[in-house]
Order: structure tokens, then sequence, then C-alpha cells
């Protein structure tokens, strides 16, 4: 049976994107996201917990990125996960998840239909993986 790695991301910027230029000319973003899960425990109580993703974006889709969006703003990315190895002090091992080579983003937008103009993200358009 064949796999297939793909995730689409709904979460808010949590720095603005970090772009730069390979040696090779290729242009790369990496920002940051936070994604919100929020719930009523059995007690009735609000719960809140947030996972942290390092996404990096590659050639036109990182120009656009870093162009159009910042800081705290909502963003919807599409790709695949990779796992990267990281060292820490102590000489263990620990991962972080990288959501990598957004296939498609867009910034969400508020909608003026909606009470209190809260922004909606809706996914269009495509991009190219590297």
């Amino acid at each position: 049976m064949n796999s297939m790695n793909r995730v689409l991301l709904l979460g808010h910027l949590t720095a603005n994107p970090r772009v730069r230029t390979t040696s090779s000319g290729k242009t790369v973003c990496d920002f940051g996201l936070a994604l919100n899960r929020r719930w009523l425990d059995l007690n009735g109580d609000r719960q809140q917990e947030t996972t942290f993703v390092d996404v990096t974006a590659w050639n036109q889709q990182a120009e656009v990125i870093g162009a159009y969006c910042q800081k705290g703003r909502p963003i919807a990315v599409e790709g695949r996960l990779e796992q990267e190895a990281l060292g820490d002090p102590g000489g263990r091992e620990a991962l972080a998840a990288q959501g990598g080579r957004p296939a498609r983003h867009v910034p969400a937008r508020p909608r003026r239909d909606r009470p209190g103009g809260r922004a909606a993200a809706r996914l269009g358009g495509g991009g190219t993986e590297r």
C-alpha cells in the first residue's frame, strides 16, 4: 500500500516570516505557526492547548509569504510533514515537526459579512512544490 504525507494547517504566524536566498539562488521562507485547540472539559470549563509548528516555504511561495504575511495574522498552509532531529544540551535528541514545502497558502482576510469582521481562511490558487 502506498503512503500519503499531506497536512493542512490553519494557524497564526508566531513571528514575521524570515526570507533568505540559498547559494543556488532559491528563495526560502521560514516561519512559525501557532495552532490553537479549544474545548470544554467534563466540568464545562474552557481549556486551550497550543501546538507550535515550524514551516519552510520555497521559491514563489516563499516570496509571497515573506511579502504579505505578518506576525499574528492567520494563514492556511498545505504541504507535507517532515521531521528533523535536533540535539539539546543534555545530549538527547528531540524531534521538531516541520511542515515542508507548502503546496498552497492563503493569508486569511477579514470577511465583511461576518459579525465582528473575524477572519476566515480560504484555500485557493495553487503553488508548486520545489
